[in-house]
């Protein structure tokens, strides 16, 4: 019965480190957005582009046919 206290109060002590602690978002995935942000963004508006493009062709067709 005290191991499963002892286990318990390890795991909650675990989790109070880990959610006070924000290494991880400050080392590894705040960088990693400010890296990854201008690709997503240009990835987006070249989609959003192709997709005008491609709607405006299909209207232009099915004018002409």
């Amino acid at each position: 019965m005290s191991n499963d206290n002892e286990d318990t109060d390890l795991a909650t002590q675990a989790l109070d480190i880990i959610m006070e602690n924000n290494i991880l978002q400050t080392r590894v995935l705040d960088p990693l957005k400010r890296k990854l942000f201008p690709y997503l963004l240009c990835i987006t508006v070249f989609n959003f582009t192709l997709f005008i493009m491609v709607a405006y062709l299909v209207n232009r067709l099915s004018v002409i046919l």
